[in-house]
């Protein structure tokens, strides 16, 4: 079976682990709250339903986890960051990614480019 796609919102999550992973290679592990707090730099300025976009956020984390990217650390809001994250993306591909990311949060990519979305993470992040 091929693994099933992480989703409009993991990809930039991705990204963020990628770089701690980089920054902190013995000890590479993230908090929750860390993570929603980066990924609020992607939510649009006209998108006023915070609650729903950090559930998307949180259904990422856990797309993440099935993904066997991060392991939750019991007892804790913090996850460890697996070195697979290394081998799945390369410092080229973060800079495109990253980039590409940010122009849909600010809402510049157009429709066509986007698979037809309007910048928004997708419906199958809700999952």
């Amino acid at each position: 079976l091929a693994p099933k796609p992480l989703g409009l919102a993991a990809g930039p999550l991705a990204l963020y682990l990628y770089n701690q992973s980089v920054v902190s290679p013995d000890d590479p592990v993230v908090d929750t709250a860390d993570m929603i707090a980066h990924m609020m730099a992607y939510k649009r300025p006209d998108d006023t339903d915070e609650a729903g976009f950090q559930k998307k956020i949180r259904a990422a984390i856990k797309a993440l986890e099935d993904a066997a990217i991060i392991k939750p650390v019991k007892g804790t809001s913090r996850y460890i960051i697996y070195g697979v994250i290394t081998a799945i993306l390369t410092a080229e591909q973060v800079a495109v990614l990253d980039e590409r990311y940010k122009a849909i949060a600010r809402g510049e990519v157009a429709h066509a480019a986007d698979g037809g979305t309007d910048g928004e993470w997708g419906e199958d992040d809700d999952a």
